[in-house]
């Protein structure tokens, strides 16, 4: 089902949690993401990342597989991300080049947040994560209806810590019943979709958990 809700409330949603100032993904930095974990080309591969619309005339920001030139319609956000995934494993997609951008002045983050949305007609669940230091803060893996798109967050300390953040991204993994599939997500939603109107609206990543 299609839900139509008022940004309004999306932010009123987000102000209720027990969250402080909040890095949200924007397109500039997921333009940017790349595969994190080891690359397997049978099992585990970032092959495209792709400008909406995905046509065969969008701009490409990274390229493995030149069978990969488009995304199938209709990507719902800014950027997209195909690959190939086997089930049973997780692919990391992220950035380690960039710390988390300069916040705006008297603002200091200590959440990471980014809009996902499955833009495939299999299952796939996502979470996010961020590495500061030795220590990796991921949130839940929340499975993302087929044609819909989610918020997710995911706190990781105090506003000091962003400073020290090494990587952040997120994290795809299969919950279809073949033994692999290729996946088609994208992140950040486009200007003219600020309502969010025309997606189908869900929040994870509420929980913290800490990997040492």
């Amino acid at each position: 089902m299609k839900h139509v809700l008022l940004s309004v409330l999306v932010v009123g949603l987000l102000a209720g949690q027990a969250f402080g100032d909040m890095y949200v993904l924007d397109t500039p930095m997921a333009k940017t993401f790349l595969q994190m974990n080891i690359e397997n080309s049978f099992t585990n591969q970032l092959y495209l990342s792709i400008d909406n619309p995905g046509t065969a005339s969008s701009a490409i920001n990274f390229q493995v597989d030149t069978g990969f030139k488009s995304y199938p319609p209709p990507m719902q956000l800014q950027v997209g991300f195909v690959g190939q995934l086997n089930l049973g494993e997780t692919i990391s997609i992220g950035t380690a080049e960039n710390e988390l951008p300069s916040p705006p002045t008297g603002v200091s983050y200590d959440t990471f947040g980014a809009w996902l949305a499955n833009d495939d007609d299999d299952r796939w669940g996502a979470s996010l994560y961020v590495k500061v230091g030795s220590t990796t803060y991921t949130s839940p893996t929340t499975e993302i209806p087929a044609g819909t798109a989610m918020f997710f967050s995911q706190p990781f300390g105090t506003g000091d810590l962003a400073e020290d953040v090494t990587e952040f991204g997120f994290l795809v993994d299969y919950k279809g019943a073949k033994n692999s599939d290729n996946f088609h997500i994208s992140a950040v939603p486009v200007p003219a979709g600020v309502l969010l109107g025309f997606l189908g609206l869900g929040v994870a990543g509420l929980g913290l958990r800490k990997l040492s």
